[in-house]
């Protein structure tokens, strides 16, 4: 299937099968995006 799941030390999944950020990892990161678009 050539499908990889990454998760962290709670078992929460950060990426999809497709490599994508599942829903997780789009809340874990989306401060830091939040203040990129912010400075721009």
């Amino acid at each position: 299937m050539n499908a990889f799941q990454y998760f962290d030390n709670q078992g929460f999944s950060y990426f999809t099968s497709g490599g994508h950020l599942s829903a997780h990892g789009l809340e874990h990161v989306r401060p830091i995006y939040k203040k990129i678009c912010a400075g721009l």
